[in-house]
């Protein structure tokens, strides 16, 4: 009896001695799991320069976490010299990049930052009809227009003549194409141009070539690699490919020849005089949103001003390029444009959220770029 009871005693004693181990711990783990986070003062941590260089871990950041990473090493970065390419140069933010190989021309549009900027003609072309023939552009059928979808967009211009009226070359140049597109595509689809022809062009001051292309002879009068002199007759008018009636189609290529490569050749055509003799000018616009990019528009109204009161002297109804490829490209970035404008004051008139209007001055043998900013 009284060794059973010396081992009911004993047991007692364990059975305390394990609650109050099981408190302490417990007591333990609950201090652990609410104790704050301490996050060390780095700034008062003396590490040495070669420890930050090396990529180790400052004192202390080991206790953001009670579980180590498994197995986890921070490398130290290996020195690497980076190389700038040639076409890259990194000035300060002060400094001014030196000018890119561009035409004046784009120079000129890189500084404009008023909403109307007046240019010089940067490299006027010859009237591509010889002497007798109608030298004035049909406006029925402008650069980048289709007659609101009925026609392919026009990636050229017009000059209605009978057949047989002289084709003459619009600026000195060597031929690089004269025949037809019968077997092979050149535009749209095969036979488009016809019999046509191909010049290039080098510019004094352009870094860029130029082609011009003149399409639906009856006849061709060069060869491939010939060397031609500006008004030099290169074919006769005709209407073949495309032609819906005898006419000269022109093109003016910039940079490459290429059918997209088009740009309005009311803006590189010598203007014609008007009824005082003086020369014409020419009006290049563009329309932006708040994001300054281009908005393309269906009909712009450009009324030439008599004065204050008056009733408009001439009426030009415009728009926009239908093709968005034609639309922006350099030398001048516009979405529509006029040729052989008698100078003085003109009316711009939209609608696009409301009525927009500005007026501009068109000045002889001058381009006048005039870009519009609106909140829509």
């Amino acid at each position: 009896m009284n060794r059973f009871r010396v081992l009911l005693a004993i047991a007692g004693c364990l059975l305390v001695l394990t609650g109050l181990l099981s408190c302490s711990l417990a007591n333990r783990l609950v201090n652990t799991v609410l104790q704050p986070t301490i996050i060390a003062d780095v700034s008062a941590i003396a590490s040495s320069p070669e420890a930050v260089q090396s990529g180790t871990s400052l004192p202390g950041e080991q206790a953001a976490s009670d579980t180590p990473l498994a197995e986890s090493k921070i490398s130290t970065p290996t020195a690497m010299t980076i190389q700038p390419t040639p076409t890259s140069l990194q000035l300060p933010a002060e400094a001014t990049a030196p000018p890119a190989e561009i035409s004046p021309a784009e120079q000129a549009i890189t500084a404009c930052a008023e909403e109307v900027c007046v240019f010089e003609m940067p490299y006027p072309l010859v009237r591509p009809i010889g002497p007798g023939g109608r030298v004035d552009v049909d406006p029925s059928y402008r650069f980048g227009t289709s007659n609101r979808g009925k026609r392919d967009v026009h990636h050229g211009v017009e000059f209605l003549n009978s057949a047989g009226t002289p084709v003459v070359a619009a600026a000195d140049g060597l031929v690089v194409f004269a025949g037809d597109d019968l077997q092979k595509q050149y535009g749209l689809y095969r036979n488009f141009y016809g019999n046509f022809v191909v010049l290039h062009h080098e510019m004094p001051g352009f870094v860029e070539s130029l082609y011009t292309l003149y399409a639906h002879l009856s006849e061709i009068d060069v060869e491939e690699g010939e060397t031609v002199r500006a008004g030099e007759q290169i074919g006769k008018v005709g209407s073949t490919g495309a032609a819906t009636g005898s006419h000269l189609h022109f093109e003016v290529r910039f940079g490459e020849n290429e059918y997209f490569a088009a740009r309005n050749p009311e803006l590189w055509l010598a203007p014609l005089p008007d009824e005082e003799g003086q020369p014409r000018g020419f009006l290049a616009g563009r329309i932006l949103n708040p994001d300054g990019k281009l908005v393309p528009l269906p009909n712009i109204v450009l009324e030439r001003l008599t004065g204050p009161g008056l009733p408009a002297q001439d009426t030009i109804y415009l728009s926009t390029y239908d093709d968005r490829r034609l639309i922006g490209k350099n030398p001048w970035g516009e979405s529509f444009a006029s040729g052989d404008l008698p100078a003085g004051e003109y009316q711009i008139t939209f609608i696009k959220g409301g009525i927009h209007t500005r007026i501009v001055e068109i000045l002889p043998g001058k381009i006048t770029l005039v870009s519009i900013r609106i909140n829509q």
